[in-house]
């Protein structure tokens, strides 16, 4: 800032309340185009060491510095700042007390303070997206989810958040459910006729903790034939492809399975697709690193069997080329395996005569398919409303009709 005063000429910044003054003849110099060169000079001079010492920070005099000294010492002994400095615990007392005030206030003056200039601003950054979630349904179609967060970095000091949004969905198990039922371990379900080309068997599991030894889904046929068997083996990092014929495992078939396949909680599908002269299987959608020649006849093939459900997980549902665990009608062409009656008791073997004896046997009703103890209408009666079964409790009642579902 220039100005004229009392015949001066004065040079100041505010910044730093630093002061130039030089005599010059007010009534001369009004009109700065009467300065000489030198004088020009002088002022250009001036206000470039203004400016300069405008952007230097200050120095702080001696006297000053004493009094910063004085004030640690006040700290150090005690006195509680509120300059932002580190403090004592507000034990300096009385006179020392008041000495203290009147230096903090002295230190003040000469610029003094212990608090940092605030940090710059940080703009948050997403960071990686977590593993999708469990899909919300098995087959059919359903989503699964994942999220990330904003700590790559986190926002702070003001920073931006992040934009856009922290999660996102997919579709997810898209094949068709089929023929799909609740299942579990040991226990036959009958093919919906004969096996063939491009017939698909799907089997879902729920994998509990990391404990699991082996489980498997097999393609059987009559007289302890297994057209198809495939072992999942987590322990041994293998599955084994396999099938049986006349009472003898046939040579094996070993794809690599890793146990860091399991997500405990998660549930898990084994897909078997019969192909022209081979199989196809695939674990959660990806084919297995090997197929399976079929070595017997298909049309052999009777019925699916899960084996396992113990040691970590449990086998939940089952679908694909199976007959239909509902009944249509009045259930004479019902192939289930539900062996349970309405009132909840077991089902008496179609082969057996105790503890009812009875004259629908197997072999006197060769088309009502009467396997193991599995409810059926023998003889498609037009008089039973559903399948039934004989009591294997007991003689009271003799028969029940069987809790199966009317097909919709």
């Amino acid at each position: 800032v220039c100005s004229y005063a009392d015949n001066k000429a004065v040079v100041s910044t505010q910044s730093t309340g630093i002061i130039f003054i030089v005599s010059l003849e007010v009534c001369s110099y009004a009109d700065n185009s009467n300065w000489t060169p030198n004088m020009k000079f002088l002022l250009l001079l001036l206000v470039v060491l203004a400016t300069v010492l405008a952007s230097s920070p200050p120095v702080m005099s001696k006297k000053c510095k004493k009094t910063v000294k004085n004030y640690n010492k006040c700290l150090k002994d005690g006195f509680e700042s509120s300059l932002g400095c580190d403090s004592g615990d507000g034990t300096v007392k009385g006179k020392t007390l008041k000495k203290c005030k009147a230096t903090e206030k002295k230190a003040k003056k000469c610029g003094h303070t212990c608090v940092p200039p605030p940090p710059p601003p940080v703009d948050g950054g997403w960071g990686e997206f977590s593993s999708w979630s469990t899909c919300s349904s098995e087959c059919g179609g359903g989503t699964q989810t994942r999220t990330r967060s904003c700590d790559n970095p986190a926002p702070a000091n003001g920073g931006s958040n992040c934009e856009g949004s922290d999660s996102e969905s997919q579709e997810c198990n898209t094949d068709d459910c089929g023929t799909k039922f609740e299942a579990e371990g040991g226990v036959k379900y009958p093919l919906d006729g004969s096996l063939k080309v491009g017939d698909v068997i799907t089997a879902w599991g729920i994998y509990k903790d990391d404990t699991t030894s082996k489980f498997s889904v097999n393609i059987v046929g009559d007289n302890g034939i297994f057209l198809l068997h495939v072992d999942f083996r987590p322990w041994a990092d293998t599955i084994v492809l396999n099938n049986k014929a006349n009472g003898y495992w046939q040579s094996e078939v070993r794809p690599a399975f890793s146990r860091s396949t399991f997500v405990s909680g998660d549930t898990f599908k084994v897909t078997i697709e019969v192909l022209e002269g081979e199989y196809k299987i695939s674990f959660n959608g990806e084919e297995i690193g090997a197929r399976f020649p079929q070595r017997d006849n298909i049309a052999l093939a009777t019925a699916a069997v899960l084996h396992g459900g113990s040691n970590g997980f449990q086998w939940t549902h089952l679908g694909g080329s199976l007959a239909k665990q509902c009944q249509e009608s009045n259930g004479a062409n019902y192939r289930g395996a539900v062996a349970v009656t309405v009132s909840g008791r077991k089902c008496q073997s179609w082969d057996s005569q105790s503890p009812n004896t009875h004259e629908r046997t197997p072999g006197k009703y060769p088309n009502g398919v009467l396997e193991a103890n599995y409810c059926r209408n023998p003889d498609g009666a037009t008089s039973a409303s559903g399948v039934w079964c004989y009591n294997a409790e007991g003689t009271e009642p003799r028969w029940e009709y069987c809790d199966v579902p009317i097909c919709s």
